[in-house]
């Protein structure tokens, strides 16, 4: 379990990359508000598309869906998970490339961090 300022620090690591991967123009931080995104229109288009990844495949309904998807788009062969949908290969692509020109770590926390990110500050969903 994670104290607050851990969290925060968690959430800070992933949105200073969003920043240097040209994906937010820049995030505030206030206290008892939040967070506050602005995204430029590339980054808004991955983080709508992660967004869709992430609620398509329930990637938030287990702490280690997002390393385990990770996994998969990677090409790892894994045990059997019961996804609601199966992964295609696009959404696998896709999350593959986006995880990639964000250097994201992908470790199970950072991962899981990014998903929360997308769903709770992202852009809506491209149409």
């Amino acid at each position: 379990m994670f104290t607050d300022a851990e969290m925060k620090r968690l959430h800070e690591g992933l949105m200073d990359r969003m920043v240097q991967a040209g994906w937010l123009h820049c995030y505030t931080y206030t206290v008892g508000k939040g967070f506050h995104l602005t995204w430029t229109v590339v980054g808004g288009e991955f983080a709508g598309h992660l967004r869709q990844i992430v609620e398509t495949f329930r990637l938030k309904s287990n702490d280690r869906l997002p390393e385990i998807f990770d996994k998969l788009a990677q090409g790892e062969r894994l045990p059997i998970v019961a996804w609601p949908i199966e992964p295609d290969r696009e959404s696998l692509a896709l999350w593959r490339e986006s995880l990639d020109r964000l250097g994201c770590p992908r470790d199970a926390d950072s991962l899981l961090v990014l998903a929360g990110i997308v769903c709770t500050w992202g852009p809506d969903i491209p149409a």
